[in-house]
């Protein structure tokens, strides 16, 4: 709780006063209720790199969530993958094609 004059501002209570949880910021931890499954690693790869290959989602189930988000946190992880994709969408613009498939009119 911080006071400053008359004004009480608690971290966990937004203006409505409603009480926050407190424990947002929390390091994931599996446990039977949330445990670390195929699902969860997908999720992750989603969220922080465009999605994930199976074989490295695979890898990072069995790695475990601390260093799943070290390795996606790290970023250094798809550099064949880059290079592909920047010589795929080269060639198309070279063609004049969309990359999504689509020939011009």
């Amino acid at each position: 709780m911080l006071t400053l004059g008359d004004l009480k501002l608690d971290p966990t209570n937004n203006r409505w006063g409603v009480t926050m949880p407190t424990d947002l910021w929390a390091p994931y931890v599996p446990d039977e209720k949330q445990s670390w499954n195929l699902s969860r690693v997908a999720h992750l790869h989603r969220r922080a790199a465009f999605g994930g290959t199976w074989p490295e989602l695979h890898r990072d189930l069995a790695d475990g969530p601390e260093k799943a988000v070290a390795r996606l946190l790290a970023g250094n992880g798809q550099p064949a993958r880059r290079e592909r994709l920047r010589q795929y969408l080269g060639a198309a613009v070279r063609r004049g094609d969309d990359p999504g498939g689509n020939r011009p009119a």
